[in-house]
Formats: C-alpha cells, structure tokens, sequence
C-alpha cells in the first residue's frame, strides 16, 4: 500500500521537513511522483525497525490511504 507523504509522517510522528531529510540523508524508501513523496507502507515498517524508529500504525486511517 503507498501512502503519501503526510501519512507517512503521522506513522513516524515527525514533521514532512523530518521526513524528507530523512528520505535523502537515512535513505527512507520513497517515490517521486508529480513533486510528491510516496512511500510503500511496507517498506517504510522495515525501515523504521531498522533505523530504531517508532512506529504509531494507530494514527493513520488506512481506510483513506491510497
């Protein structure tokens, strides 16, 4: 499932500044796409383990991701 950049964010708690640093200096996997981030929700679970991220999956409504 691909979520957009502001529910990323609500999956880390951190603001979109953070988490575009962190897709350019952390390598967080995510597409470009029309001058957006995407980010596979997947891939975006494994790298938070292994970067030692939190994860907070209750804050997002999976109903309204793309």
């Amino acid at each position: 499932m691909e979520l957009m950049a502001k529910d990323a964010c609500m999956y880390l708690n951190v603001s979109l500044s953070t988490l575009t640093r962190w897709i350019t200096d952390r390598d967080l996997p995510a597409h470009l796409v029309d001058g957006r981030y995407w980010v596979n929700r997947t891939e975006l679970l494994e790298w938070a383990i292994l970067n030692n991220v939190e994860v907070y999956p209750e804050s997002v409504d999976l109903r309204t991701a793309k």
